[in-house]
C-alpha cells in the first residue's frame, strides 16, 4: 500500500492529566521529530506528562526505495531503561509492519504487528554486540536473507536471525518508545532519541 505523504506519529496514547508539586517550576514540551542542526539525525524529545508509549514516524514508499534491507543508527540519550526505541520496517500500512526495539542494558526484541495486533518474534533478550550506553550510536541493520529468512545485526556483527512471511517490501521508519510517567519521572526527567538511515540514505 501506497500512501501519499509521510504519515506522523501513529499510536499516541494520553494518559488522564497528573498533578505534579514541582512541575510549576519546569517547562514542559516536545519536540517530534525535529532534524539536528547537522541533519544527520532526527530528534525525539518530551518531558510532557500526558504523553506515554510509542511516537512512530513513517517514511513514504513513492519517494523512497521499498526495501527489504535497512541499516541505521540509534542513539538513545535519556528515558526510561525499559522503553525500546528503534525502527520499523516492511511497512505495508499502520496496521501491518516489523519493529526493532532496543531498550538500555543490552536488550532488544522484534515484533510483528498485524491488523493492528502485536506479535512477538523475538522476545527481550540481551546481547553483547549492542551498546546502550546513552553516548554512542547503535548500528542496526537487517537483512532479507531468504525467501523467509530476516538477518539481525549490531554494530557489524550478526546476532541472530527469525523467519516469517508476513510482509516484505514495503516502507519503513523510527519509533521512540516511552514508558509510563512514573517510569520516566517526568517532567523532571525527559526522553531524547535520536535516529538516521545508513541506507537508503538521504533519511531524514
Amino acid at each position: 500500500m501506497r500512501y501519499g505523504l509521510v504519515l506522523i506519529i501513529v499510536g499516541f496514547v494520553f494518559l488522564s492529566s497528573c498533578e505534579n508539586s514541582n512541575s510549576m517550576d519546569i517547562e514542559q514540551n516536545t519536540i517530534e521529530w525535529e532534524k539536528t542542526n547537522d541533519n544527520l539525525y532526527l530528534r525525539y524529545y518530551t518531558n510532557e506528562l500526558s504523553k506515554a508509549y510509542s511516537y512512530q514516524k513513517y517514511f513514504d514508499d513513492t519517494k523512497y526505495p521499498v526495501m527489504d534491507y535497512f541499516e541505521a543508527a540509534l542513539i538513545k540519550k535519556s528515558g526510561s531503561p525499559n522503553a525500546g526505541s528503534g525502527f520499523l520496517f516492511c511497512i505495508k500500512d499502520t496496521d501491518n509492519y516489523y519493529r526493532l526495539l532496543i531498550a538500555d542494558n543490552h536488550y532488544y526484541k522484534v515484533e510483528k504487528i498485524l491488523n493492528g495486533g502485536y506479535y512477538n518474534i523475538l522476545n527481550y533478550r540481551t546481547t553483547s554486540a549492542l551498546k546502550t550506553d546513552n553516548i554512542s550510536e547503535d548500528v542496526v541493520k537487517v537483512i532479507k536473507s531468504g525467501e523467509d529468512q530476516f538477518d539481525i545485526y549490531f554494530n557489524n556483527t550478526f546476532v541472530t536471525y527469525f523467519n516469517d512471511t508476513s510482509f516484505e517490501g514495503g516502507a519503513y521508519g523510527f519509533v521512540a518508545g516511552i514508558a509510563k510517567n512514573e517510569f520516566e519521572d517526568f517532567p523532571n526527567g525527559y526522553h531524547e532519541s535520536f535516529y538516521k538511515y545508513l541506507y537508503p540514505k538521504n533519511i531524514p
